[in-house]
């Protein structure tokens, strides 16, 4: 029976219906072994193809980048020896006359000139006049990974839609009935301006108001790779869709995404479920969750093995890491970050801020106002040092400044 050292690749989806189709992609199921004390996680072991492969799904009713980082946290803690994560599931398109995204696509990040395959549009700080200036990257997936898709892309020049065999090949009959494909007739697209109509469906929409597509050949999905466009929020509207889009040069929005980028090797696999706008229904969730994770069975057979296990447990050979420098003289109420594994208990005075650098979501400071910025001083001490270079991530202090910001 495989150990936790024998499991090398994390799957995380944000719903019950993602994990669905995650767990009937799945050569061999294997029995739980039991994980760490503090991770709450509930995890479907099993193989596909040469890789042993943990599923785990965000909790019910939770979402967005702090959610999925904790799970990320507690993945890690129970199976130290995982190489990458893959987050999949669905997402809400962002169809343009350059790219013509459909329902049931399946859209993966990829790294541009400017980023690192993911955004997110809502972080960042407010100037004059009120306008919003995102700040920050993310870091870039994976060579590994990054090689694999572009292996898929051009096989996708000489062969169209091969990846959709695991779509008909599911071992469980149930699944792909209920996972079916809805028709190109329900595939509405409307004009950005024009909202919803409320009623079954969009029965009481104006279908003058839809926009006009030539119809494809097939209904196979397609296959898009570029900018993923993450946020804590839904995105349901649709000039506002296009406005983020236009500006990112995003393909999808999703709410995960970037709470993994910059703690674990990851890579973003949606498929188009809606098109994020108030026309937003769940008839076609079932089919891209199916799209999106037949894709990514197809991904983990280019990769070998070998390849997988030669990579450094849990590290990106991409990421960029931020030269640490001295902080400034801090005022008498400035707030001092600490590591609990070298603070003393008894050395803590009322007021500080005890930060765990492994997952600083759980700490928290009960005092009032909340500092601001240049109110908060950090004591680099060198095991201080150390342990942030050990991340090879900027989301700690990204993170920690975020939550002080007035």
């Amino acid at each position: 029976m495989p150990t936790h050292a024998d499991y090398t690749i994390g799957w995380i989806c944000a719903l019950t219906i993602e994990m669905t189709a995650a767990v009937a992609m799945l050569d061999e199921e294997h029995p739980p072994i039991k994980q760490h004390e503090r991770d709450t996680n509930s995890y479907t072991l099993g193989r596909i193809g040469e890789h042993n492969v943990v599923i785990t799904c965000l909790a019910a009713g939770k979402t967005g980048t702090h959610t999925a980082a904790i799970v990320g946290t507690h993945l890690t803690r129970s199976f130290p020896r995982l190489r990458f994560v893959l987050m999949v599931g669905i997402g809400g398109g962002c169809p343009s006359d350059k790219k013509d995204i459909r329902l049931g696509d399946i859209i993966v990040s990829k790294p541009g000139p400017k980023n690192g395959g993911v955004v997110q549009y809502d972080f960042g700080r407010t100037v004059e006049g009120g306008r919003f200036v995102p700040t920050g990257s993310l870091n870039r997936p994976p060579t590994l990974l990054l090689t694999a898709l572009a292996k898929l892309q051009s096989k996708t020049e000489l062969e169209d839609f091969w990846y959709v065999r695991y779509l008909s090949n599911i071992p469980r009959p149930l699944v792909e009935a209920k996972f079916g494909y809805p028709g190109a007739e329900k595939d509405l697209l409307f004009e950005p301006k024009y909202g919803h109509i409320e009623g079954d469906g969009c029965r009481n929409c104006d279908r003058g108001k839809l926009k006009i597509r030539e119809d494809r050949d097939s209904h196979y999905p397609h296959l898009f790779s570029g900018t993923v466009i993450c946020g804590n929020q839904f995105m349901m509207d649709g000039e506002t869709r296009d406005r983020i889009a236009s500006k990112f040069g995003g393909l999808c929005f999703e709410m995960e995404g970037a709470g993994l980028m910059d703690d674990f090797p990851c890579l973003l696999i949606r498929g188009v479920s809606d098109y994020a706008d108030t026309h937003k229904e769940k008839r076609w969730r079932k089919y891209a969750a199916l799209a999106a994770a037949a894709f990514t069975t197809e991904l983990l057979s280019v990769i070998s093995a070998e390849g997988v296990t030669a990579m450094p447990p849990g590290t990106s050979d991409s990421a960029s890491n931020v030269p640490l420098s001295p902080a400034p003289s801090s005022p008498q109420n400035s707030f001092l970050c600490f590591s609990k594994e070298f603070l003393q208990l008894s050395s803590i005075s009322l007021g500080r801020l005890v930060i765990d650098t492994r997952q600083p979501w759980e700490d928290y400071c009960a005092v009032t106002p909340i500092p601001t910025q240049n109110e908060i001083g950090i004591l680099l001490e060198p095991h201080y040092k150390t342990s942030l270079r050990l991340q090879e991530s900027r989301s700690f202090t990204r993170n920690l400044f975020n939550i002080f910001s007035l």
